[in-house]
């Protein structure tokens, strides 16, 4: 994450500075507390985008929120606007862009790739300089996550590789679009992907916030599965007009889009999936929904097991796999 000072300045003319995020709202917990009626508890929430950018977006309620005297759904803030919210005007104010930082040991590591002989001279040579981090990198501990990165590699809505201590690759599973991002937002703030070298989301839009993220070391970007052929053509259209500007050694994004599917079974059998009909076992049913395909547990009360953590229902990636007391299988796709 990139910082940039930035605030709200009241009708009072005290200025609130904005962190990672400012709730405006009726509630106890929001920052800004506003007591009136034509409020909702969380109102409008102020959101720091990787870029330092800070974005406004009204939460949906029925009053409304106007920015600049022009209704608000969301919109990246620029010094001088004005958020009214039950005729409570607010100024925003955002400070000089700053150039992101300079990071010597990102460039050594993405440079040295998935080679461990040459990782280790990088390693070396950041020892010899005096790099704090060479010695994290050589003794290999992992750098702590926050709870809430935790929470989704507990619940298997993002998967983490490690190397020597920080993340090599970052794998978000289909989730709803503000939990990707409150989970992205997260990691981009974390020490441990300073080092991050592949990065797999399931859609791509803008308010990700890609075009500002500051991902050194990043060497491969990747979009979906896609198993739908407009959702994969509108994915590679938005990618065109997008412009990675704090990730040197990415060359071009890749969008995942497959054709055909089919699950493997242990014996060596294979079963084709049609989007048509849903394939159903015992304990599970794989279907067709929303473009994409899903497992889910039958009615049956046996535990179904999606790579390894216990789940109702999951969104398919190549690769994963579903076991249960009655069946076992890979899902594959082509």
């Amino acid at each position: 994450m990139l910082r940039r000072a930035s605030f709200l300045i009241d009708p009072d003319g005290q200025r609130v500075p904005i962190g990672e995020s400012l709730i405006i709202g009726r509630a106890r917990d929001a920052g800004i507390v506003i007591q009136s009626g034509r409020v909702s508890r969380h109102h409008v929430v102020l959101l720091r985008l990787p870029s330092g950018d800070i974005e406004a977006e009204d939460l949906g309620t029925t009053n409304g929120t106007s920015l600049n005297d022009e209704p608000l759904r969301h919109q990246v803030l620029a010094t001088g606007d004005v958020l009214t919210i039950a005729e409570r005007r607010f100024t925003f104010e955002l400070g000089p862009q700053l150039p992101p930082p300079v990071d010597d040991a990102a460039t050594l590591i993405a440079k040295a790739g998935g080679d461990e002989v040459a990782l280790q001279v990088a390693v070396d040579v950041l020892l010899e300089k005096g790099d704090p981090v060479g010695g994290q990198l050589a003794l290999g501990q992992r750098v702590a996550l926050s709870s809430l990165i935790q929470r989704a590699v507990d619940d298997g809505s993002l998967e983490l590789e490690w190397r020597r201590g920080f993340v090599r690759s970052a794998r978000f599973r289909a989730q709803p679009f503000h939990g990707l991002r409150e989970l992205l937002f997260a990691l981009f703030g974390s020490e441990a992907v300073r080092f991050l070298q592949s990065l797999t989301l399931p859609q791509f839009n803008p308010r990700l916030g890609l075009e500002g993220a500051f991902l050194p070391a990043l060497l491969e970007l990747r979009f979906g599965p896609f198993f739908a052929a407009d959702e994969a053509a509108r994915c590679r259209a938005a990618l065109a007009e997008t412009r990675l500007l704090h990730a040197p050694f990415v060359v071009k994004p890749v969008v995942e889009q497959f054709t055909k599917a089919w699950l493997e079974f242990d014996a060596g059998q294979r079963r084709d999936l049609v989007q048509s009909r849903q394939a159903s076992f015992p304990t599970c049913v794989v279907r067709w929904e929303q473009n994409s395909w899903l497992v889910a547990r039958a009615a049956s009360l046996d535990p179904l097991t999606f790579n390894g953590k216990s789940r109702f229902s999951a969104v398919l990636a190549p690769g994963d796999v579903v076991s249960s007391a009655a069946t076992r299988f890979t899902f594959r796709a082509s």
